[in-house]
């Protein structure tokens, strides 16, 4: 899976399944998103805090915000995913994209967030 979209909820927080496929059995797994390792929800979803999508996301018709997201993941000491996350600033023509649409646009002239020095591991897409 590539870059895909993530659309703000009525909280103002976007919420995704890492990969299009985590589920209950994933909960308690964590996310690095800048410098915040988040946690996996029952849902097998990670909540994306609203700040984030305040400040990297484009507003849509609806008045939510949606950025675009990419993920890797690698395979921890323990078993489980690893995963990090790259948050961008889709271009104005995804503004009313749902969530999971591919990303087919970005503004690349505006900073990305990106999984700074977590762990001393280097993230790469």
């Amino acid at each position: 899976m590539g870059s895909f979209i993530v659309a703000a909820r009525s909280d103002g927080r976007g919420g995704f399944r890492p990969f299009g496929t985590y589920g209950a059995s994933a909960a308690g797994g964590k996310v690095w998103i800048g410098n915040q390792r988040l946690t996996i929800g029952k849902d097998g979803r990670v909540n994306i805090p609203k700040a984030v999508m305040d400040r990297y996301g484009v507003k849509g018709s609806d008045g939510r915000m949606r950025v675009a997201i990419t993920f890797s993941s690698s395979k921890g000491i323990s078993g489980w995913k690893d995963l990090s996350a790259m948050v961008m600033t889709p271009g104005a023509s995804q503004a009313d994209a749902l969530t999971g649409d591919l990303l087919t646009d970005v503004d690349w002239r505006l900073p990305a967030l990106t999984p700074e020095d977590v762990n001393d591991r280097s993230w790469s897409p």
